[in-house]
């Protein structure tokens, strides 16, 4: 009869005598942040080895998709250089107590003045293979908040981001970033859109362990950062004086989306360009009474773009303003391979989400993502009373379609972030994925 697993440590075995295979089933069977996971390369060489192996770091990540967090950013501190709060919201904390769970504030002080602007993150889009997209009014940033790294990227060939406008996006066919800044001619009055540059940057394997300060000789997953900026041709098709989620695009199959204003800015528009024909077009819009009724008054809110389970969404508050129960539809664009174009009838009302207690004078309501397994959305609320002197109060809600039901996840207060302004934010994948592991000439 076999010995007993207790009586074969017993005899001096140690986590050295696992196998890999085993080993990292049994990291895996579990999540775990990279955080912890870094500091557990300390044990030995094998796991060293084994947390810095490509393959292992790849289906972490996979497993990390099914546990989102909420990042949070808060840049406006009264320091005279940027300090970036990072803020990971458990998504499966499910307490309703404010105070409970993950609220962790993790720091990264950028070194970069104000001189050259607040630095923004790039919208609910900006977060790409665990990576995120920042920018000031001069300079693309990148940064893997797991691991604390942050990095500049090559000047773009327009000396000042006149227009707040661009996109972030990974592509997994080419194993490549995408970084799209929107050029313009001039920093003030209408602003028409005259052109883009695209930033490629490659994603590799690299000799230094990502997150690893010692540089050990293993390998890892990182970004290969030689390229320039390309100027392209196309032009945008019409002018625009203004671009929505603070001017950063959806990125979708391989083509960035802007929810835009005209210049006259009586008229809204959706503007996509397609990275492989390298072309603007003017999207048709979907049939939303957002857009077919205009600006009413002060209390209308724009319809926004978002990225839900892989298609371009269009959210319309419009209806949460007139109707007797407030409603929030989500407009889905449709994959029809035979069709060639987008049409008015390639939109579809996937969703119309009632909201029960909030009261749209007051409540600006933003649909941040989708929870990846179930199908729920992840929808952040601000407070902002106009009586009493009241400041931001912002919420993070999950509503599951399925139960027609909000739960509260947090209050973003409970957070006590240095800053006095709402703070910026995006769903996040824990990612061992470097961005130091290849020329970083700018950064340090």
């Amino acid at each position: 009869m076999e010995q007993p697993p207790n009586m074969l440590w017993a005899e001096g075995r140690t986590w050295d005598d696992l196998p890999d295979d085993l080993l990292a089933k049994i990291l895996l069977s579990e999540f775990i942040g990279v955080k912890t996971l870094c500091k557990l390369r300390c044990v030995c060489k094998q796991w060293r080895n084994l947390l810095s192996d490509p393959l292992f770091q790849s289906l972490h990540y996979e497993l990390s998709k099914k546990h989102p967090m909420l990042l949070v950013l808060d840049t406006y501190t009264f320091d005279d250089r940027d300090i970036i709060y990072f803020t990971n919201l458990d998504l499966d904390d499910g307490q309703e107590d404010p105070t409970a769970g993950n609220n962790e504030i993790m720091t990264i002080s950028t070194g970069i003045s104000h001189i050259d602007g607040r630095l923004r993150m790039l919208s609910s889009s900006s977060v790409a293979r665990g990576l995120v997209c920042l920018a000031n009014s001069h300079r693309y940033f990148l940064c893997n908040p797991s691991l604390k790294e942050l990095i500049t990227l090559p000047e773009p060939t327009v000396g000042r981001l006149y227009v707040d406008g661009g996109g972030f996006g990974f592509i997994d066919t080419r194993n490549e970033y995408i970084v799209i800044h929107l050029i313009a001619p001039k920093p003030s009055g209408p602003s028409p859109i005259i052109g883009c540059e695209i930033l490629r940057i490659s994603a590799t394997v690299s000799a230094a362990g990502a997150g690893d300060t010692n540089n050990v000789n293993s390998s890892s997953s990182g970004i290969l950062l030689g390229g320039s900026w390309e100027k392209i041709g196309s032009k945008c098709p019409y002018q625009i004086d203004a671009v929505d989620l603070e001017g950063w695009g959806i990125f979708v199959d391989g083509i960035f989306y802007w929810r835009v204003e005209t210049e006259d800015g009586n008229d809204i528009r959706i503007l996509s360009f397609n990275l492989d024909e390298e072309r603007f077009e003017d999207v048709p819009r979907p049939p939303a009474r957002g857009l077919l009724n205009g600006i009413l008054d002060d209390y209308c809110r724009f319809p926004s773009l978002v990225e839900l389970k892989g298609n371009l969404c269009l959210v319309d508050p419009y209806a949460a303003t007139i109707e007797p129960t407030s409603m929030v539809d989500i407009w889905v664009l449709t994959k029809d391979k035979y069709q060639e174009t987008t049409t008015t009838s390639s939109w579809i009302k996937e969703l119309s989400i009632p909201l029960p207690g909030f009261d749209y004078q007051f409540h600006d309501i933003d649909v941040v993502g989708d929870v990846d397994g179930d199908g729920s959305l992840l929808i952040y609320t601000t407070w902002h009373p106009m009586e009493n002197g009241l400041t931001w109060q912002p919420n993070v809600w999950r509503y599951s379609p399925q139960h027609n039901e909000f739960r509260k996840l947090k209050s973003l207060k409970s957070f006590d972030i240095p800053g006095g302004e709402a703070p910026l934010f995006c769903l996040h994948t824990d990612s061992f994925f470097s961005v130091r592991n290849r020329r970083d000439t700018d950064s340090d």
